[in-house]
């Protein structure tokens, strides 16, 4: 259709595993093919298992294990890894780090000594957030004294450090400093959900997809910071 999905790329977004199965089962539908974001079927898979984790797990099986047993996977693997690191990042930013830095409520009595400890207080929810996230636990890291925490067992910012990067796939790393790959423009691309309303257009009636329009918003920040996206 006007925006690159088939009938695989639809019933992978509608969690829907019985038609997955029907499909692959076919042997004419093309498991690695991507929308016109650049979104493969596994991307599609995982945007929706926030809505039900067990029937996206079964849906995302069916496809890997179609993409193994025809050797797709050897041509698309390294694309869904990084795809989901994408995925992975931008849930952390949208479910942990936006909603650990937004400030509590406080009464007018407390609003001045929470301004004074508002810095402090934003940390200690992030970090503790972060190693909820990653399955550290905060007792173990955290003591509190009266008013002051302390880390112990190490250094803590450190190691929370090391697992985000980890998380950050190689197309963002790159951009900054050098002309991206087609394989990483895609990445790019395929992820970037709030440029999609934006880039609509309606030639004679009918929805299309301007492709200049996604190039230039979805590298906007890169071009601002010294590169420029052909």
């Amino acid at each position: 259709n006007w925006c690159g999905y088939n009938a695989l790329h639809y019933a992978c977004e509608g969690l829907n595993a019985s038609l997955i199965q029907c499909l692959l089962e076919t042997g004419r539908v093309d498991a690695t093919l991507r929308t016109i974001w650049g979104q493969s079927c596994v991307c599609l898979i995982q945007s929706e298992r926030e809505r039900n984790p067990e029937k996206a797990g079964k849906c995302e099986a069916l496809i890997i294990e179609y993409l193994e047993k025809t050797g797709q996977i050897t041509e698309i693997g390294s694309f869904l890894e990084e795809e989901r690191k994408v995925i992975t990042l931008m849930s952390l930013a949208d479910d942990v780090l936006i909603p650990a830095s937004r400030k509590p409520e406080c009464t007018a009595d407390e609003s001045s000594r929470f301004r004074m400890n508002a810095a402090n207080d934003q940390d200690v929810r992030i970090v503790t957030a972060l190693m909820k996230y990653f399955g550290i636990d905060p007792a173990i890291v955290f003591e509190k004294n009266g008013d002051n925490i302390s880390t112990v067992n190490g250094n803590i910012y450190e190691e929370l450090q090391n697992r985000v990067t980890d998380l950050v796939p190689n197309a963002l790393r790159k951009v900054y400093r050098n002309q991206p790959t087609e394989f990483e423009r895609e990445i790019i691309l395929g992820t970037n959900y709030n440029i999609r309303k934006e880039a609509e257009v309606f030639v004679e009636g009918l929805r299309h997809i301007d492709t200049s329009r996604v190039m230039d918003l979805a590298f906007r920040m890169h071009r601002e910071r010294g590169h420029v996206a052909e």
